[in-house]
């Protein structure tokens, strides 16, 4: 009897297997605008499945762009989730309604944004990350911004780069790239495990996400299970008491300087002139002798200072100073040995305008756990302190 039913069982996933590659298959031949676009496995599968459909002039016209409603709706039947019908208003009320049950969606997401509007690439990942539960294979406290859900949603596979290592997340999506991403969720959601975007495209979702590419660039030397950081998306502000200065730290680029083709080389001006320096009174190391280093290029801006005799003028430079990663051996340091974290300046010893720069020794990270920065008010005999941790492995 076990027998029977077994048998029966296999015959049947046998015919829906052939059932749906003959859909599969019939649908592949009725678009004229399928065969050969870079999509095409992704529409045939979300075609047979049902959940996307073509035009009745026998185009799927898979570079369209696709709208907040359209991708809901796509999500919501390819989840084969129950709608209600009686959910009136507009016609995509009912997967509105039934992806909020889901939480998929939430009402504060997109409050400026029309549901006819095409949807941009971070939402679309907010949307398939909740899908999939993406909050859960985060190493950081989450902060439910689209921007992250984009940083996760590379790092699980589910969205890939457009391109030199961009992650675009202003970027429209198109209907290949909605079912793609969609077929994607699907795979995560039955348990596989997918293939993450490029290590480029991380980093730049990464520095959509908190302005700082730091975690992907130095995914090799951090313990991500144990990992903590006051690193947010909003940058940080130094303003003092007296309401006389403001400063911020805008962006934290990690460069790596053995990888010639580093996508963030070029926000340094002439970097393989720059130098570091344990002071004046010691010598000058060009950084290019270093390459088993990483570059942390902290870009800043000064909002305003209004007493330069209090708050001294430098330029658009907030200042920074760091708290960890010392030096090893300060005999060898002063001598040239890079056994610890140094500031960098340009080849005539001027600070890099705009921006506070250090060079960090791969091998320290060998035994160091921890690192802060340290916002400083400038020139001020009682300047004013803003630490903040950038990362700690305890």
């Amino acid at each position: 009897m076990k027998k029977i039913i077994l048998l029966t069982v296999g015959a049947f996933l046998t015919g829906l297997a052939l059932a749906y590659a003959a859909f599969a298959e019939e649908a592949r031949l009725q678009f004229s605008d399928v065969t050969g676009h870079w999509g095409e496995s992704g529409i045939m599968g979300a075609v047979g499945k049902g959940y996307v459909q073509g035009y009745p002039d026998g185009t799927f016209r898979p570079d369209r762009k696709v709208s907040y409603a359209e991708f809901l709706k796509m999500t919501v039947d390819a989840l084969g989730m129950q709608t209600n019908e009686a959910a009136g208003g507009k016609w995509y009320a009912p997967y509105v309604e039934a992806a909020t049950r889901a939480k998929i969606y939430k009402t504060s997401d997109f409050e400026d944004a029309s549901w006819d509007a095409p949807i941009p690439r971070k939402d679309m990942a907010m949307l398939a990350g909740r899908a999939v539960g993406a909050e859960m294979y985060s190493q950081f406290a989450y902060q439910e911004t689209a921007e992250e859900y984009l940083y996760v949603a590379a790092n699980l596979g589910l969205v890939k780069g457009m391109g030199a290592g961009k992650a675009a997340p202003e970027g429209e999506t198109t209907r290949a790239q909605a079912v793609t991403i969609i077929e994607r969720m699907l795979k995560v959601k039955d348990g596989q495990t997918l293939e993450p975007a490029d290590r480029n495209t991380r980093m730049d979702a990464e520095l959509a996400w908190h302005r700082t590419n730091m975690y992907t660039a130095l995914e090799n030397e951090l313990h991500f299970d144990r990992i903590g950081t006051q690193f947010g998306r909003n940058g940080y502000v130094m303003e003092t008491k007296d309401g006389l200065y403001k400063g911020e730290m805008l962006n934290l680029y990690v460069i790596d300087l053995e990888d010639p083709n580093d996508p963030y080389r070029h926000v340094v001006k002439d970097i393989d002139s720059l130098i570091w320096m344990r002071s004046k009174y010691y010598g000058m190391h060009p950084i290019k002798d270093f390459p088993e280093s990483y570059l942390l290029y902290f870009s800043t801006k000064i909002h305003y200072n209004k007493d330069t005799s209090k708050y001294a003028d430098t330029g658009q430079r907030q200042k920074i100073g760091t708290v960890g990663f010392g030096t090893t051996d300060i005999n060898a340091f002063i001598e040239g040995d890079l056994n610890g974290l140094s500031a960098v300046y340009t080849k005539t010893g001027e600070h890099l305008p705009g921006a506070s720069t250090f060079i960090l020794p791969k091998a320290r990270f060998d035994n160091e756990d921890s690192i802060a920065i340290d916002l400083i008010s400038p020139g001020s005999s009682n300047a004013t302190h803003k630490t903040l941790t950038l990362f700690t492995q305890s």
